[in-house]
């Protein structure tokens, strides 16, 4: 016969197993920002810089995510996770293969938390193919060893976003470590504006692209007039659909890349040509006439170029009659990031420079305590699932043994179009949906053979 102690460990375990829940990607849980292709599945997957999924979480102390990359180098790749508002820490993409990343653990569960998931990387920016490679990243699901409720509220305003290098917050880290000289959207002015609107934000933003003719690469390479279009960066096959996201205004930076191009009056009446017709393509997409669209020059001075964009705002003017197109100039905020970018004081300073124009055009408030703050760099990671130090702990592994008999065989979820049954023991490297669950369980029982 079982001891008391056993029976009691086995009692806490299969409860503390019976409490977690898996939640698709696409659940109505989940309150996405950006695009994101769905499946039949339920799954998610997305490549553009700025895509976010948030949540709300109860009565528990861990959360988690299972995803893939078909990225060329997916260790590129990296999110933010902000708890709570509080400030954003790094998960690093490990590898290709489905993995169960835990995002955040220690949650109070006495409480409800939300919890931010922000997709940080320029997609060309991983394997610097101009032509941008159909690749990226599949969220199937995510676990927590409490229960997800409402998600937050849906942000009524919405801006759009196309751009370049800057705008993806390509270059923003200069700090040693590898990271360096590597992009952070999350730092960006762009998504600095979002937070202090509280805007529904769509970013589509690309290093070495442009409006007339991208930096680098084959001349026939598309540029950001179609590449904005897409779904997938690299997917020229799944096009947006415009009414499913109507923008209250539009932000341009677009004409940096063009530079190399532009030797004569040819070109610049070319260029200036394409970049108007761009502007009028956005009004028709997005039904309206009077979208506001602010176009940026800066922070970097680009002769060959910054008076072209101010031309082309002036002749969009004269032309279409329309008040609602609108010339900023951002040169001035520092570049202190690497390569002629602004790092995470010129992306502030141009942030700073921005919101009064937009705020008067828009007759919007914002608030400073929607812009996320930044952790210092290097910032420590969640530990991976699998929990190696813990390993050859005899007590950790009986702590395992009790939440591996626990689980009962019942206990199923359907992910990615084949049912599994939920792991019943810590998964090796994390790999599985639930480790999560399973890793919470033996921590806990671990506590107590310890207490």
């Amino acid at each position: 016969m079982a001891s008391p102690i056993v029976a009691a460990l086995s009692l806490l375990a299969t409860l503390l197993l019976s409490e977690g829940e898996i939640l698709p990607a696409s659940s109505a849980r989940v309150r996405w920002q950006g695009r994101a292709l769905w499946a039949e599945n339920g799954s998610a997957s997305f490549s553009w810089a700025g895509v976010q999924a948030s949540m709300t979480v109860r009565n528990a102390t861990t959360v988690s995510v299972r995803l893939m990359s078909d990225f060329k180098d997916p260790t590129i790749s990296m999110f933010r996770v902000f708890v709570d508002n509080g400030p954003g820490v790094k998960i690093h993409v490990r590898g290709a293969e489905w993995e169960e990343y835990m995002l955040v653990s220690g949650l109070s569960s006495s409480s409800a938390h939300n919890i931010t998931l922000w997709y940080a990387t320029d997609p060309v920016s991983t394997d610097w193919e101009w032509s941008v490679t159909n690749q990226r990243i599949t969220i199937e699901s995510f676990i927590t060893d409490g229960g997800f409720e409402s998600p937050p509220p849906v942000r009524q305003r919405r801006l759009e976003f196309i751009g370049d290098s800057s705008m993806a917050g390509d270059h923003i880290d200069t700090a040693a470590g590898v990271d360096h000289c590597r992009g952070d959207h999350s730092g960006s002015y762009s998504a600095l504006i979002c937070g202090y609107f509280q805007a529904n934000c769509s970013t589509m933003a690309l290093t070495g692209h442009s409006v007339y003719r991208n930096c680098c690469g084959d001349p026939s390479d598309q540029t950001m007039v179609n590449l904005s279009r897409r779904i997938i960066a690299g997917d020229g096959s799944a096009v947006f659909d415009d009414s499913q996201f109507v923008p209250d205004a539009t932000v341009l930076h677009l004409g940096t890349n063009d530079a190399r191009w532009i030797k004569d009056e040819v070109e610049e009446k070319d260029f200036v040509s394409t970049y108007v017709n761009f502007l009028r393509e956005l009004t028709v997409r997005h039904a309206t006439s009077n979208l506001p669209i602010f176009c940026l020059i800066g922070p970097k001075p680009v002769p060959e170029t910054d008076q072209l964009v101010r031309d082309a705002v002036d002749q969009y003017v004269s032309r279409f009659g329309s008040r609602n197109v609108h010339f900023v100039n951002l040169t001035g905020a520092e570049l202190d990031g690497c390569h002629d970018h602004p790092g995470w004081k010129g992306h502030r300073q141009a942030f700073d420079m921005l919101i009064g124009t937009m705020s008067e055009v828009l007759g919007w408030n914002g608030t400073s305590s929607g812009v996320h703050q930044m952790l210092p760099i290097p910032e420590q990671e969640p530990e991976p699932l699998n929990i190696a130090q813990r390993s050859n702990s005899r007590v950790w592994l009986i702590a395992v043994s009790v939440c591996a008999a626990a689980s009962p065989p019942s206990r199923r979820k359907r992910h990615g179009g084949r049912v599994r049954a939920a792991p019943s023991t810590v998964p090796e490297g994390g790999r599985g949906a639930g480790g999560a669950l399973a890793s919470s369980c033996a921590m806990k029982v671990e506590a107590a053979l310890t207490a």
